[in-house]
């Protein structure tokens, strides 16, 4: 294809959105950070070894799972459809993931590259892992 055809200008268009992008990025973050007075926050050292870990690990998989799954909804249904909270709160019976296989869901994980899993210690206002169970594997 000869030099300045169709495609170098379809390239260069993409080039001027991607830098259009950028700009609007970096003006954005400029504008948040001046609305959040950040000024007097310092992070301590663990929250920076934390963050450092949690850029190095790139992929993670974050799983928010509950009793509103019974309706095969978001976690927002019982707000949404209008559920009142006895009738909701009666659903934890029927929450019952009999097929669940979490070793089969790791090495699913795994595979997909995922570094991390993050599974809340609850759902709903229920507890997903029992109270003695180590929740940091």
């Amino acid at each position: 294809m000869k030099p300045g055809g169709p495609a170098s200008g379809f390239a260069a268009r993409r080039k001027e959105e991607e830098n259009m992008n950028t700009q609007i990025v970096v003006a954005l973050a400029f504008f948040c950070s001046a609305l959040s007075g950040g000024a007097g926050y310092a992070p301590d050292k663990w929250n920076i070894e934390a963050r450092e870990k949690f850029a190095a690990q790139c992929f993670g998989i974050f799983i928010h799972w509950g009793i509103y799954a019974n309706y095969a909804q978001g976690e927002w249904c019982q707000q949404e459809i209008g559920i009142d909270t006895e009738t909701y709160g009666r659903m934890k019976d029927g929450f019952c993931p009999s097929e669940f296989d979490a070793r089969e869901w790791v090495r699913v994980f795994k595979d997909a590259g995922a570094k991390y899993v993050t599974i809340p210690k609850d759902a709903g206002g229920f507890p997903v892992v029992a109270a003695e169970q180590d929740v940091e594997r």
